[in-house]
């Protein structure tokens, strides 16, 4: 008479389903990172101006690669970048928009990966665009492009005297209508020479020659830096990792 194995089975398989979906339910109310458009704009409060996708055969060590990759009308993640690009056009509501900080909370999120490509989308328009490599302390922007930074932003915020003196700092790169500010020599302090006015002179200088200035800053925990940049740019543009950082650190 025992054991009855259908009622076993009927009961084991309900079980199962209800134990399958409670657990759903508690890792889904566990996860607190951002992962759909929802969550940035029910837990952020903010527009959705796009989402890239990953590519896995994507490596990033050279300039080249990137121009590809924004050039490529096959590349998901290509086309992820000028659909963003759209977006900033719509997001700027009328006012101008021309220099754009792009940070994130914590690093490691992609802002230069994604600063890079913007920059690029813009310069594939035709367009005069400075990409400034605006983090005084772990910068990598300049590797990606194969330049020197021996001379560029630290030092003429804290040697420079004449804005003319800023044409000799930019670097040309392999991509046409792109231009490159390189970080210069890592300074001790940062927060002070971001917060002299010579960093206002030099954003009134690049938005007078370039159509779009784009500004790699840092990330806004645990420093102040992207907070100065904030003072000098249009707007800003926040990168958040896919299942990434915490809601409520972002």
């Amino acid at each position: 008479a025992r054991p009855r194995k259908f009622q076993v089975l009927v009961l084991a398989a309900l079980f199962g389903v209800a134990l399958g979906i409670a657990l759903c339910i508690t890792v889904e109310n566990l996860d607190q990172t951002i992962r759909t458009q929802d969550d940035v704009q029910t837990r952020l409060g903010l527009p959705l101006l796009g989402a890239v996708p990953r590519s896995s055969l994507f490596r990033g060590d050279s300039g080249d690669e990137y121009y590809q990759l924004v050039n490529d009308a096959k590349s998901l993640t290509g086309e992820s970048f000028k659909d963003i690009r759209t977006m900033l056009g719509f997001a700027s509501a009328g006012r101008e928009l021309r220099s754009l900080l792009v940070t994130s909370a914590v690093q490691g999120e992609g802002k230069t990966f994604l600063a890079i490509n913007l920059a690029l989308a813009f310069a594939q328009l035709g367009e005069k665009v400075l990409l400034i490599e605006g983090d005084l302390r772990r910068p990598n922007l300049h590797k990606r492009f194969g330049l020197s930074r021996e001379n560029g932003l630290s030092r003429f915020l804290a040697h420079g005297e004449d804005l003319s003196e800023l044409s000799a700092l930019i670097q040309p790169v392999i991509v046409p209508n792109l231009n490159v500010l390189p970080c210069g020599p890592i300074p001790p302090n940062p927060s002070e020479l971001l917060s002299l006015p010579r960093l206002k002179a030099l954003m009134g200088w690049a938005k007078e020659k370039f159509d779009h200035v784009i500004v790699d800053g840092t990330p806004v925990l645990p420093v102040s830096d992207a907070q100065l940049w904030g003072r000098q740019v249009d707007g800003g543009l926040f990168v958040v990792q896919f299942g990434g950082v915490r809601a409520a650190v972002v």
